[in-house]
């Protein structure tokens, strides 16, 4: 059974019910709900509200748990350390949000100890054709100020703040299902930030059973998923101990548990360090990678876990903007859009004709966004003869990160200067600018170093509208057959590999073998919906994972 054949069934099972009496918890520190919410900043939020989408759309009982960010993605911690006070805090309710409240009509609040005070968590809900999503707020009159900074920035650089997020997001989120009436059966991390409510699970169970913490722990993985989608250490939170101490030994003493003991489970041996990845590990008793890729890569990280591979899938009405017509002709009026935004916001007017190639991701180094045109003359040689390459370049690097930061201004100068009308670069990244590059660009670039990448679905996203990928062959593109659907790219010395394949197959292909090229295209589309579905994603979960 495929996709709505497998739902239909299953909503007919005992099971089913069951999970409608228990719904699966999925705890995620971001999710990219809508365009201009700013409480996701890449991938991994984008995939979280995929889910989210998916389960609504199958009537699988889901609910997720997450923060609400007052300023988000967009503004380092250091704005408000320097001073500035015109950061626009984004009022909940403008995003359609509810205060989360109990019988009584009172929000609902929990509290958790840390640093000698009670910080009070409230919730809004977000549930427009979504499974409910619950964002915890600290922002309460109730608590600090420093506290009620807590939820303002997402991934910030302060530490200190950074760790108490992943105690609201994990024991503040568990306490809140718990008062919210809410009985899952299971409890599904997607990244390690909401690791810590491993420690509720365990305290619980632990004073059901009479048992002690350590026996409790091994009790109840079974009830924990963990879904691990990078390698990149930048990717896996890591706290001193000293600085877990601080803000964990209230809890410790509040749930009567030993802080070696909680340091135990997530410790570095020789680092003195906690790591959140190894705490997430160590408290799940199923693990899965992003792509078959990734599951190999992980396995050889992690040796002594049992780590499944589940490769992404993406939410096709979401991304789907040539669903009301023939590949073809959507495709080409989406560029007709694309290159009329690319006019409005740079003042370049590209011709309809032109091979238009398109990077829109994280700006980080190892996917090196600058492979393209790391030899500015090299790339304007491709145009010539009455044929014309133009790229489209966007993303958001991390605010202190000075590498992916460096090379935005890179990209910047050479659009102003060498390679004025020939490239572009679009600031704003989001899931509505993302839509239109997706769908509207010719090919789809992505040249990570390979076994860097977990999955990258952006891809996917845009051969479902018929944009032909050229790729190295990392996370799901090793899952492509790439003479369908688009070109690999070898990843050593990938800029000479890249300007080849461009000059001798690429270009070749787009102007002079319209047929092929176009033939492509509606294999890209028809490849994505059959394999790469958030449906078939989330039907892996039910089998592999939740019922297993």
């Amino acid at each position: 059974m495929e996709g709505g054949d497998f739902f239909t069934s299953f909503r007919d099972s005992d099971e089913y019910q069951s999970f409608c009496d228990h719904p699966v918890a999925y705890f995620c520190a971001e999710f990219a709900l809508e365009s201009d919410f700013p409480i996701y900043a890449g991938g991994l939020g984008v995939l979280a509200g995929d889910l989210m989408k998916e389960a609504f759309d199958r009537k699988f009982p889901m609910l997720g748990i997450g923060l609400y960010y007052y300023v988000g993605y967009r503004y380092g911690s250091d704005d408000v350390k320097n001073g500035a006070t015109e950061l626009a805090l984004k009022n909940p309710e403008d995003h359609g949000l509810e205060p989360v409240c109990g019988p009584d009509g009172k929000r609902i609040i929990v509290s958790l100890p840390s640093e000698g005070r009670n910080i009070k968590i409230a919730a809004w809900k977000y549930q427009k054709d979504t499974a409910p999503v619950y964002l915890l707020d600290t922002n309460l009159e109730e608590n600090d100020l420093e506290d009620r900074k807590i939820s303002w920035f997402l991934y910030t650089n302060d530490k200190k703040a950074r760790i108490k997020q992943q105690m609201i997001l994990g024991i503040g989120g568990y306490r809140f299902i718990k008062a919210l009436g809410v009985l899952p059966s299971f409890y599904h991390l997607n990244e390690g930030n909401s690791a810590f409510l491993a420690y509720e699970i365990a305290r619980e169970k632990a004073e059901e059973q009479g048992i002690n913490f350590i026996q409790a722990q091994e009790l109840v993985k079974s009830k924990v998923v963990f879904t691990n989608h990078t390698l990149v250490p930048a990717g896996n939170d890591v706290f001193e101990n000293e600085l877990f101490s601080m803000i964990l030994s209230n809890y410790s003493d509040e749930i009567g548990v030993p802080l070696s003991d909680l340091i135990a489970q997530g410790e570095i041996l020789g680092a003195n360090a906690f790591s959140m990845t190894r705490f997430a590990l160590r408290s799940s008793g199923k693990i899965n990678a992003v792509s078959k890729l990734h599951g190999e890569y992980a396995a050889k990280t992690w040796p002594n876990y049992p780590i499944v591979p589940i490769t992404n899938g993406i939410h096709i009405p979401t991304w789907d903007l040539s669903k009301d017509g023939e590949v073809v002709k959507k495709h080409d009026e989406n560029k007709k859009i694309l290159l009329n935004f690319v006019e409005e916001k740079t003042g370049q007017k590209w011709d309809q004709g032109d091979l238009v190639i398109g990077w829109g991701r994280r700006v980080v180094k190892y996917k090196r966004p600058l492979a393209l045109i790391d030899d500015p003359d090299a790339f304007t040689s491709l145009s010539k003869n009455g044929k014309s390459v133009r790229a489209i370049f966007s993303g958001r690097p991390h605010p202190n990160d000075v590498e992916g930061n460096e090379i935005v201004k890179i990209i910047k100068k050479l659009a102003d200067d060498k390679l004025k009308d020939r490239i572009v670069f679009l600031e704003g990244y989001d899931i509505e600018l993302a839509q239109k590059m997706v769908s509207g660009s010719d090919v789809w670039l992505n040249t990570p170093y390979v076994g860097f990448e977990a999955c990258g679905t952006s891809g996917m996203k845009a051969a479902l509208n018929g944009t032909l990928l050229l790729s190295t062959d990392d996370g799901w593109m090793a899952e492509v057959d790439f003479d369908r659907i688009g070109w690999s790219i070898p990843s050593n010395r990938v800029s000479n590999n890249l300007i080849n394949i461009l000059s001798n197959q690429v270009i070749p292909q787009f102007f002079d073998q319209k047929d092929v090229w176009q033939q492509r295209m509606a294999q890209a589309r028809e490849f994505i919906k059959s394999e790469f579905s958030a449906s078939r994603m989330l039907r892996e979960y039910i089998e592999k994972h939740y019922l297993d």
